[in-house]
């Protein structure tokens, strides 16, 4: 995400839920909103009515949570990978973990929808719009997924082009529809154009991802290839080096053995030579012998 569309969709997403933020942050300011989150605090009557509104007011809060650190992570996505080496991996670690956040918020979106008293349980745009932020959760997990696996599994993963497809169909039909009804004055609900603010940034975001997929598979795929070449390469090299090992042993093991074999003629030759020197001693004993016994006749004459 040096630049180019993938870039400026993210910075887009970021100030979104930026300011979505700010939306329900100005709302404290006013009493009746304020007042629901009262039953946060206090006992309240009990009733299912009061119940309600402090699930909805932790939610509410949760969504305010989540947007913020939503935000950092399509920042972070939007950051280049350029910092990301000279930080020495940091950054990307920083994207895994801010990237559960985008999920988080769709849950908690599709949460508040699910608990909101003001629209019909079965309303067309309240199961429309929870569908599609089902879709987008499956989405953002698995582009928080392809952050931690290598760049490898990327090759057409069927599962995120599919989650893919859904989210830019579901997110952008309820997204775009619902914010036209609400910028015509058909619904005056906010919350509700914020969510479907929210599914219209996750549609773009999904269709600007899976355009540019394609043009990382061919660079994944040639990656793998010579990939693949250099650990043949690799194998060759290393197969040449243990048969050059092998012959060298050999030889060794031949020079050893003839060596071996001179030092067993040697030892046969000195052995030869000394059985000789002593047949020549005991011969030279002989003859002084037969000198002296010849002699002693004379001697005695």
């Amino acid at each position: 995400n040096d630049g180019g569309a993938p870039y400026f969709v993210s910075v887009f997403a970021a100030f979104v839920l930026i300011a979505d933020f700010g939306y329900r942050a100005i709302r404290f300011t006013d009493a009746a909103y304020r007042a629901e989150f009262a039953y946060l605090f206090t006992g309240g009557s009990g009733s299912s009515n009061t119940r309600i509104l402090r699930i909805t007011g932790v939610i509410t809060l949760l969504i305010m949570l989540s947007s913020l650190a939503s935000a950092v992570s399509f920042f972070l996505r939007a950051d280049g990978r350029k910092r990301e080496k000279a930080a020495g991996g940091g950054m990307r670690n920083a994207r895994i973990l801010f990237g559960l956040a985008p999920p988080v918020r769709a849950v908690c979106g599709m949460t508040l929808l699910y608990f909101d008293m003001t629209s019909v349980m079965n309303g067309a745009n309240r199961m429309i719009s929870e569908l599609a932020l089902i879709a987008a959760m499956l989405f953002l997990l698995f582009e928080d997924r392809f952050e931690i696996s290598d760049s490898g599994d990327r090759v057409r993963p069927r599962q995120y082009i599919a989650a893919g497809l859904c989210t830019v169909v579901l997110c952008g039909v309820t997204g775009i529809s619902v914010g036209v009804g609400y910028f015509m004055g058909v619904t005056g609900d906010g919350e509700l154009c914020f969510e479907a603010l929210f599914e219209t940034v996750c549609a773009a975001y999904a269709a600007v991802r899976l355009a540019y997929l394609y043009k990382e598979v061919p660079n994944a795929a040639a990656a793998e290839a010579a990939e693949s070449a250099e650990a043949a390469e690799s194998v060759k090299v290393k197969e040449a080096a243990e048969a050059a090992e092998a012959a060298e042993a050999a030889e060794v093991a031949k020079d050893a053995e003839a060596a071996e074999v001179a030092k067993v003629a040697e030892s046969a030759e000195a052995a030869d030579n000394a059985e000789a020197a002593e047949a020549a001693g005991a011969a030279a004993a002989d003859n002084l012998t037969q000198d002296t016994a010849g002699e002693r006749p004379e001697a005695g004459k």
